[in-house]
């Protein structure tokens, strides 16, 4: 059984030999993300990985939902992700402090600001 639901997923297309990957998909980041910060943290992760001589965790082949307090959740909200980001040691150094810096920024405003009137629009 193939855990579609993974964040990152190494996927064998039908046909493809045995232990052979062709492609990833990466469902961590939406639409709405910024591609080349979501690939950024990506590269800056697998940097790191290699750095540490990381090794990979146990795939989980189960509904995620079923594992939940076996794997770390993911940020639920913008202002979430900030917090996460501006903790992420790992990212800043790859990307600089000043460009977190501004992106973080960017993202409060956009939480303190923008936020509220989709809730209110929402509401109406």
């Amino acid at each position: 059984m193939e855990n579609r639901e993974a964040p990152l997923r190494a996927a064998c297309p039908p046909g493809t030999p045995d232990g052979s990957i062709s492609n990833f998909e990466i469902k961590v980041f939406d639409g709405c993300a910024n591609p080349y910060l979501g690939l950024a943290a990506i590269i800056a992760a697998g940097i790191d990985g290699l750095r540490k001589h990381s090794t990979l965790p146990e795939p989980i082949d189960d509904n995620p939902d079923n594992v939940k307090d076996k794997v770390q959740r993911l940020p639920k909200s913008l202002s979430e992700s900030v917090e996460a980001l501006e903790k992420d040691d790992v990212l800043k150094d790859l990307i600089g402090e000043k460009l977190l810096v501004a992106i973080t920024g960017v993202r409060k405003v956009l939480t303190r600001i923008l936020l509220p009137t989709v809730h209110v629009i929402r509401n109406q």
